[in-house]
């Protein structure tokens, strides 16, 4: 063997020794980032599925109280309250229009104005 082939099995030898380490480092470094795109898109799901069963309820107990089942007042307020932590910024006028309504007794224009906000939400949550 001559000196060039010598330099040569010397490469390859120190490839041997460091590719698995290089390759177990960057295979961990894909996997990481995989991993927390998908804690994302996870959080991201189940902030929508919560906003959601905060809308449901809310209209639920929006519309009772509109219709005149003041036993659904107090629930109408708390759901009221999450509505205002958990909906986009552009329903919270919506909101309080609503709130205007049921507190006056319109019950007409609480109706229309919840049937406003379903269209909002509907378009936020879609």
């Amino acid at each position: 063997m001559n000196m060039n082939s010598n330099t040569i099995l010397a490469a390859i030898a120190i490839a041997a020794i460091f590719s698995p380490a290089i390759v177990s480092i960057v295979d961990n470094i894909f996997k990481f980032l995989i991993s927390r795109l998908e804690y994302k898109r996870t959080i991201g799901r189940d902030n929508i599925l919560h906003t959601r069963d905060v809308y449901v309820e809310y209209m639920t107990n929006s519309i009772n109280v509109l219709a005149g089942l003041n036993a659904f007042r107090m629930d109408y307020r708390f759901s009221l309250n999450k509505a205002l932590a958990f909906f986009p910024d552009i329903a919270v006028p919506v909101l309080s229009e609503i709130d205007d309504a049921i507190n006056s007794g319109d019950s007409k224009r609480g109706m229309s104005l919840v049937e406003k906000l379903s269209n909002i939400m509907r378009d936020y949550l879609n």
